[in-house]
């Protein structure tokens, strides 16, 4: 049962599930992100898409789950599976992607695939957003990371695979777009009983090493011990008129 279900991206409509606001921060504004529904809420930018098994007489099976879905008959680099998710992404919060990807087909080995958003805004002007990027293979399935955060609150936001030459399948997996991590604070500096400011270089007395410092153009760096020779301009003025 390699293939259980092949659909047309001109005739295909999508089957929308009304989802509310988002609640929890580790839900998936992505509806059906394992295709355990099958291909409901997915569809094809200007290619068909379908749903497998296993792939390449058994040797292409899902890497998690039962199934995984396919991005075939590609005649454009920019024809892939896409989700529209408008209405469950929020302006400035900042979200995180994660797909599951692989290859398939036309005798191409390895191919960038590219995650990217469709923006439409209010005025109808249109933008391309790149989230985030993978080198897939045709070997095993590999993982794409990424983030982005919107500003402006749009009409309309898609969200979709593409990259590989025409002719080569794009597969997936998995497809999970949530809220990101929030980075903690850093600590603050101890500005306690600084007379003359904080001084925020790492090692600047260079008594670990080099460590923290690195050349800059065609030369080394290392650190001596002893008086230096020469003694900067700065110093060399804070010390006065002197004789040679």
């Amino acid at each position: 049962m390699e293939n259980l279900q092949k659909i047309n991206a001109e005739n295909h409509s999508e089957k929308t599930t009304s989802k509310g606001c988002v609640s929890s921060e580790d839900e998936s504004i992505i509806i059906n992100p394992q295709f355990d529904d099958g291909l409901n809420n997915w569809s094809g930018r200007g290619c068909k898409i379908a749903l497998h098994d296993s792939m390449g007489d058994g040797k292409i099976l899902p890497k998690t789950g039962k199934v995984f879905a396919s991005a075939t008959e590609r005649t454009q680099s920019w024809n892939g599976i896409q989700q529209e998710i408008t209405g469950r992404v929020q302006r400035k919060l900042a979200y995180e992607v994660t797909a599951v990807v692989r290859i398939f087909g036309n005798n191409v080995t390895t191919s960038d695939v590219r995650a990217t958003l469709y923006v439409q805004a209010p005025d109808l002007r249109e933008q391309y957003i790149g989230i985030a990027n993978v080198q897939a293979t045709d070997k095993d399935w590999v993982q794409m990371q990424g983030k982005f955060l919107l500003n402006g609150s749009p009409s309309k936001v898609v969200v979709y695979l593409e990259g590989p030459a025409p002719g080569t399948d794009i597969l997936v997996n998995t497809f999970v777009i949530k809220h990101a991590d929030k980075t903690p604070p850093s600590t603050p500096p101890d500005c306690e009983g600084a007379a003359f400011g904080v001084n925020i270089i790492e090692n600047s007395n260079l008594a670990n090493g080099t460590n923290g410092w690195f050349p800059l153009g065609n030369c080394t760096l290392s650190v001596g011990t002893g008086s230096p020779r020469i003694i900067p301009p700065m110093a060399r003025d804070s010390l006065g008129p002197h004789e040679s």
